[in-house]
């Protein structure tokens, strides 16, 4: 038989497949929710239905980070940003080797390429820890 389990407060925890003499006390379950029609991010049951869980501020951001580029296509957008002004780090290093001005500000280009390598690495973090996607069930 198929169960959900559900928390102390009625969110959904898990969808699991046991035999009834398995059930203990402790377990919480509700009916599974058959309705293709109700997907919710953040299941709750009620004690008489399902219900959205998830609160507006929740929602909107689990749809922003569903709209957003994926991680790696940011990191890439991000790697090519600095590619793109690897010219005027050589051309500036030309320069300054014979002794000439500077065609181009180094300390705000350094300031620029910077916080580009800040963002991708905080990005490469979060890729490597994932992130919570709603369930859509």
């Amino acid at each position: 038989m198929q169960i959900w389990k559900i928390d102390y407060k009625g969110f959904f925890t898990e969808s699991m497949i046991i035999n009834e003499e398995e059930l203990t006390e402790l377990d919480i379950v509700a009916p599974v929710n058959t309705d293709e029609t109700n997907t919710f991010y953040k299941p709750k049951w009620n004690g008489m239905e399902w219900i959205e869980g998830a609160t507006a501020e929740e929602i909107a951001e689990w749809n922003e980070q569903q709209n957003s580029p994926p991680l790696s296509k940011q990191i890439e957008d991000l790697k090519t940003q600095i590619a793109e002004t690897d010219y005027q780090i050589i051309k500036c290093y030309e320069y300054n080797l014979v002794n000439k001005e500077l065609p181009y500000d180094v300390e705000s280009l350094h300031i620029y390429r910077q916080a580009l390598r800040d963002e991708i690495n905080q990005l490469e973090l979060q890729e490597q820890g994932g992130v919570d996607n709603a369930r859509n069930i």
